[in-house]
């Protein structure tokens, strides 16, 4: 996975955010936001029909 954006995006907002990752935990952490990551982009690559407007927020 150190090919991949996750690892350099984790170590940088880790430092930015002052919480940093122990090294026991990094591999879980950088596959839990693989995840997330993989998740996020079925959503926003998700076309919506041109007869549909997104909604400016969620009302259930």
């Amino acid at each position: 996975m150190k090919n991949d954006p996750v690892a350099p995006y984790l170590e940088a907002a880790s430092a930015l955010l002052g919480l940093p990752i122990q090294d026991r935990h990094r591999d879980a952490v950088e596959a839990a936001f693989a995840v997330l990551l993989a998740q996020g982009r079925l959503v926003t690559e998700f076309a919506l029909p041109e007869h549909i407007e997104a909604a400016p927020r969620y009302q259930p």
